[in-house]
C-alpha cells in the first residue's frame, strides 16, 4: 500500500510510483504536482485506488485496469474512466460520487462481481449500459442527483439498495416492481417521473415509501405492500389514487398534501385498521366519503386549506380516537355535523377561516377539547371575557418571535407610551396543561412585579385567535445576543451580570417560582448601552413550587439544562445550575457541554466534566473557577443555594479583570491575507449561510453601524474595535478597512462584513465550495478562466484587480484555468479549525 496526503512536505510525484511496480493499493489524499499529472503512470497491479478529486478526465491510457477491484475517486474530474475494450473482469466497487463530468460508464459486461456501484451526483451522465442488467452480484446502485439520466435498463436480480432521489428518470422498468429483494427504495424529488409501473409490486419495501417532490407522476397502480408510511407530498399532477390503496394492511401514516390535483379520496371499502395519520392539505377534494367510518384507529386527519371542501360526513364522529381534526382555511365550509354522541380523545378541532358560524353540539361531548376556532367561539383561555386590546393598544411591529407566538411593539392609545405585547396563537393550545402553562405565565408575572430586574406586566386581553400580555417595553435586545457580539466579558462585568440574573434566580425562589429556562435569552436589556438594564422576561416554563416538591417534565434548553432535569426529579437548584451555565460562557465565550446532538449534550451534562485547561481558563481566576464548580456541582443538594452565589467572595468582590482580544480580530486580519478570489468566494459562501449560523455577525455588524446606515465607516470600525479592546493603530485599522472593502467604496457593507469575520470552518463544507465554484463557472465548463473572473468582479465592482496573478497563484498545471482541485486547494490553504459558535437550541417537554 502507497499513501500520499496532504501532511506530506512535497508534491506527489510520478517517480514514486514508478519504483513500485507491484503495488496493489494506492491512496492519494492530496493535489499533486503538474509534472505527475502529465506523466501518471500507474502500475497494472493496482487492486484498490482511492484518489478524492482525481484531476485528469480518464485513467491513463497505458494502464490495464484488469486488476482494479475497488476504485473511489469522488468529485473526480473524470468523463470517461477507461476504453471500450478494456476489460474490468475483477472490478467490485465502483464509486465516482459528484464526478460532474462523467458522461459514460466503462464497459461493465465482463464485470460480474460488482458489488456496489455510487454515481450520485454525476450530472453528465445520460445512460446506464444494457450490460447492466446481468451483474447479479450487485445489490447497490445510487444514481441520485443523475439529472441528466432518464432511464434504467432492468434491474439485476439481487439488487438490495436502489437511490434515484432527484435523478432525471422518467419512468421506472417494470424489474423494480418484479424483485422482492430490493429493501432500500428512493425515488423522492424525481419530478420528471410520469408514472411507476403498472405489473404486480413485489417489493418488499416496509417502513416509509417516499414519493415526495414527484410532480410528474399522474397515475400508479400498484404500490409495496408492507408499507407503514405513504408520503406523497406536492405531486401536484396526481388526479386520483387506486382503489386498492385501502389493501395496504400496515399503512399507519399517509400524506397527500400539496396534491393539488386530487379531488377524491377512494371510498374505503373494508376497514384500514392500523391508518393514524392522514393529510389531505392543500388538496383538491370536495368532500369526504362517509365510509371515513371505516378508520377505526385514525388518530390525526388534516385537512387544512381544501379551498373546495364543503361537507364532512356525519359518520366522522364514529372516529373514537381521533384527537386532532384541522379544517383551517377550508373557506367553503359552512357546516360542522352535528354530533350526536361524545368524541372523547378529541383534543383539537380548527376551524379558523371557514364560513362555519356555529357548532351544533353540547360542550360535555368534548370533553378533552381546548381549542375551537369558529370566529363565535365562547371558550376563554383566560377563563373569563377581556376588553379588546384594539380598542386600548396600537400593534406595531415584530420584536421577538416565540414557540408559541410572538413579541410586538405596541402603544397605548391613551398614552402614547410603548410596551412590548406577547400574541400567543390560541391554535396552538392543544392541550390543557397548554392553556394552564399560558394562566400560569401570567399569574406569576404579577405575583413577581415589582422587582427592578423583573419585566413588569400591564395586562393581559384574549380575542378569538390569541392571549395577549402587555409588559414593559425592553428595547436594548437579548443579553445573548450582546455576549455573542461582545465574544467575552472581564472578570468584572461577568461578576456583575451574575449578581443580577441570580439575584433574580433569588427572588423568584422567595417566593416559591421556579424559572426552570433562566438563560441569556431570557433577559433583555433596557439600554442598549447599558451591559447592567437587564429584564428577566418569559416565564412560559415556570412553575410555583412548595419546599420539598420534586419535579419529573423534562424542559429547558440542552445546553442549560440541569442533570437533575434529564433525570426527571428535581427542584429550584436547577435554576443555580443554568445560571452557572451562563457564567461559563460569559468568561470564556463556549459552552460548558458541547456535543454534535442534543443526545451527546445530554451525555456530557449527566458526565460533568468542566473544562479549565482550554484557553481561556488559564488567565481567569481561582476564585471565579471556583464559583463554577460550585454551581455546576452534580449532585443538587451539594450546589450553592442562589443566596450563597450572592455571598461567594468572587462576586462580592466584582472579579478580577482579565481582558483578551476578541476573535473578529484574528478573523479580519485571516481575511486581509487572502487573494481576491477567495475572499469573492468567501462572499459568496456567506450570502448562502443560513440566519442562525450569521446572527451573531450579524449583531457585530449593527453594533458597529452607529448610525444605521448599512455601511462601517473607517471611525465606526476604530470605535468599535476599541469598544471590544483592541489598541490597534490607526495604520492597522486602514489595513483591515482596505482589505474587507471589496467594492472600493470607503466603507464595508453588511455583505463585506459577514464574508471578512465569518468563521472559517465554514470552508471545510463540500457543499459550500461545490456552490462557490459553480458561482465562478458560469458556462459550467468545471474550469474558472480568466473571462469569467472579469465577470465576477465586475459583479462585485471589484477593480484593480490583477487576474492573471490570481490564475497564476492557484493554476497548479499551468493550463491557464483554475478547476475545482485547484480552486479547493485554495480555499483550504491556511485554514485552522476553531471554536465552535454559540448557538438557540430550545426543547420542551424532552423533544
Amino acid at each position: 500500500m502507497f499513501a500520499w496526503s496532504r501532511i506530506k512536505k512535497r508534491p506527489l510525484k510520478s517517480a514514486d510510483l514508478k519504483v513500485m511496480s507491484s503495488l496493489k493499493m494506492l491512496i492519494v489524499d492530496s493535489f499533486v504536482a503538474d509534472s505527475f499529472v502529465a506523466s501518471l503512470d500507474l502500475p497494472d497491479s493496482l487492486h484498490y485506488l482511492y484518489w478524492p478529486r482525481y484531476p485528469l478526465e480518464s485513467l491513463p491510457s497505458n494502464f490495464s485496469p484488469e486488476n482494479l477491484v475497488e476504485f473511489h475517486m469522488q468529485y473526480s474530474q473524470v468523463k470517461k474512466l477507461c476504453k471500450e475494450d478494456q476489460i474490468l473482469v475483477n472490478l467490485e466497487v465502483i464509486d465516482l460520487k459528484q464526478s460532474w463530468y462523467l458522461s459514460e460508464l466503462p464497459n461493465l459486461s465482463e464485470s460480474l462481481k460488482i458489488v456496489s456501484i455510487d454515481l450520485f451526483g454525476c450530472r453528465s451522465l445520460v445512460e446506464i449500459p444494457w450490460s447492466f442488467q446481468h451483474l447479479d452480484k450487485l445489490t447497490h446502485l445510487d444514481v441520485g442527483d443523475c439529472t441528466s439520466l432518464e432511464y434504467l435498463p432492468e434491474m439485476p436480480r439481487n439488487i438490495l439498495y436502489l437511490d434515484l432521489q432527484n435523478s432525471g428518470i422518467k419512468e421506472l422498468p417494470e424489474s423494480v416492481w418484479s424483485h422482492e429483494n430490493i429493501s432500500h427504495l428512493d425515488i423522492t424529488g424525481c419530478k420528471d417521473l410520469e408514472k411507476l409501473p403498472s405489473n404486480k409490486c413485489k417489493l418488499k419495501v416496509s417502513g416509509c415509501f417516499n414519493l415526495d417532490g414527484c410532480t410528474s407522476l399522474s397515475e400508479f397502480s400498484e404500490l409495496p405492500r408492507d408499507i407503514s408510511k405513504l408520503s406523497l407530498v406536492g405531486c401536484m399532477r396526481l388526479v386520483s389514487l387506486p382503489a386498492n390503496i385501502c389493501k395496504l394492511k400496515y399503512l399507519e401514516g399517509l400524506n397527500l398534501s400539496r396534491c393539488s390535483k386530487l379531488q377524491n379520496f377512494p371510498e374505503i371499502l373494508e376497514p384500514m385498521k392500523h391508518l393514524k395519520y392522514l393529510n389531505l392539505s392543500q388538496t383538491a377534494i370536495k368532500e369526504l366519503h362517509s365510509s371515513i367510518e371505516f378508520l377505526p384507529a385514525l388518530k390525526t386527519l388534516q385537512l387544512q386549506s381544501c379551498k373546495r371542501l364543503s361537507s364532512i360526513p356525519k359518520s366522522i364522529c364514529k372516529l373514537k380516537y381521533l384527537e386532532e381534526l384541522n379544517l383551517s382555511g377550508c373557506s367553503k365550509l359552512k357546516n360542522f355535523p352535528e354530533i350526536l354522541e361524545p368524541m372523547e380523545h378529541l383534543k383539537s378541532l380548527d376551524l379558523s377561516q371557514t364560513a362555519v358560524e356555529k357548532l351544533h353540539l353540547p360542550i360535555e361531548f368534548l370533553p378533552n377539547i381546548m381549542r375551537r376556532s369558529a370566529d363565535n367561539q365562547s371558550y376563554y383561555v383566560l377563563g373569563h371575557k377581556t376588553a379588546n386590546i384594539r380598542d386600548l393598544y396600537t400593534l406595531g411591529h415584530k420584536l421577538r418571535q416565540g414557540q408559541f407566538g410572538s413579541t410586538y411593539l405596541c402603544i397605548e392609545i391613551a398614552t402614547g407610551c410603548h410596551y412590548a405585547c406577547k400574541s400567543i396563537s390560541r391554535r396552538k393550545l392543544i392541550s390543557k396543561e397548554d392553556v394552564d402553562n399560558v394562566r400560569m405565565e401570567i399569574q406569576i408575572m404579577h405575583h413577581l412585579a415589582g422587582h427592578k430586574n423583573i419585566v413588569t406586566i400591564k395586562g393581559a386581553y384574549e380575542d378569538s385567535l390569541y392571549v395577549h400580555i402587555v409588559m414593559e417595553l425592553c428595547g436594548g435586545g437579548e443579553l445573548f445576543d450582546h455576549i455573542i457580539q461582545r465574544v467575552y466579558y472581564s472578570e468584572r462585568k461577568a461578576a456583575e451580570l451574575t449578581r443580577i440574573i441570580v439575584g433574580v434566580v433569588e427572588v423568584c425562589h422567595s417566593l416559591g417560582v421556579m424559572h426552570r429556562e433562566m438563560k441569556p435569552e431570557n433577559f433583555l436589556l433596557v439600554n442598549k448601552d447599558d451591559d447592567f438594564s437587564l429584564k428577566a422576561i418569559d416565564f412560559g416554563l415556570s412553575v410555583f413550587f412548595k419546599p420539598g416538591q420534586v419535579f419529573t417534565d423534562v424542559v429547558g434548553s440542552p445546553y442549560y439544562v440541569a442533570p437533575e432535569v434529564l433525570l426527571k426529579h428535581y427542584g429550584p437548584e436547577a435554576d443555580v445550575w443554568t445560571a452557572g451555565v451562563t457564567l461559563y460562557i460569559l468568561l470564556s465565550g463556549v459552552r460548558p457541554f458541547w456535543a454534535e446532538t442534543q443526545q451527546g449534550i445530554f451525555d456530557a451534562v449527566l458526565k460533568g466534566y468542566i473544562d479549565f485547561e482550554s484557553e481561556p481558563w488559564p488567565e481567569i481566576s481561582d476564585s471565579a473557577k471556583d464559583l463554577i464548580r460550585k454551581m455546576l456541582c452534580s449532585r443538587p443538594s451539594d450546589r450553592l443555594t442562589a443566596h450563597e452565589v450572592l455571598c461567594h467572595p468572587w462576586i462580592c468582590e466584582n472579579g478580577v479583570a482579565s481582558d483578551r482580544d476578541p476573535a473578529v480580530l484574528s478573523r479580519l486580519k485571516t481575511f486581509s491575507a487572502m487573494n481576491k478570489l477567495k475572499k469573492m468566494a468567501l462572499r459568496v459562501i456567506a450570502e448562502s449561510l443560513s440566519e442562525e449560523e450569521i446572527a451573531g455577525l450579524r449583531e457585530m455588524f449593527q453594533a458597529m453601524d452607529t448610525d444605521n446606515s448599512g455601511a462601517i465607516t473607517f471611525d465606526e470600525l476604530k470605535a468599535g474595535l476599541q469598544r471590544y479592546g483592541s489598541t490597534m493603530k490607526d495604520t492597522e485599522i486602514r489595513d483591515l478597512m482596505d482589505a474587507a472593502d471589496m467594492d472600493n467604496s470607503g466603507t464595508i457593507d453588511y455583505g463585506e462584513f459577514i464574508a471578512a469575520t465569518v468563521h472559517l470552518n465554514k470552508l471545510e463544507r463540500e457543499e459550500h465550495l461545490v456552490a462557490a465554484f459553480r458561482y465562478f463557472d458560469k458556462d459550467g465548463s468545471g474550469y474558472i478562466t480568466v473571462d469569467e473572473l472579469q465577470q465576477a468582479c465586475a459583479e462585485h465592482h471589484m477593480t484593480d484587480v490583477l487576474l492573471e496573478d490570481i490564475i497564476k497563484e492557484v493554476d497548479q498545471d499551468n493550463d491557464g484555468r483554475i478547476d475545482y482541485g485547484e480552486f479547493v486547494a485554495m480555499m483550504q490553504k491556511g485554514n485552522v479549525k476553531g471554536n465552535m459558535p454559540i448557538g438557540r437550541r430550545t426543547m420542551r417537554n424532552g423533544k
